[in-house]
């Protein structure tokens, strides 16, 4: 079973129309962002914290946020 990142965040600045306050991340530099367990998932995401909060402004262009969970969760039954 294979699992994905998703950030969820709090805005502090004013939120975008339609935006939502998680982001599915699934790819890095063009690489899809895949991890065989939880435990990967996590490593990765405690690694790449930094970075992480990078992904907001990048999505909701300029957009600030700061991450308040962060979830390793399967892509089984996930349609969206």
């Amino acid at each position: 079973m294979k699992f994905f990142l998703v950030v969820m965040f709090v805005w502090i600045s004013p939120p975008p129309d339609g935006a939502t306050n998680a982001i599915r991340i699934s790819e890095k530099d063009g690489d899809p962002l895949y991890f065989e367990n939880k435990e990967a998932c996590f490593n990765h995401a405690s690694q790449n914290f930094l970075e992480l909060h990078t992904v907001i402004p990048n999505v909701y262009d300029g957009a600030k946020g700061i991450i308040t969970d962060i979830i390793c969760m399967s892509e089984e039954g996930i349609t969206t």
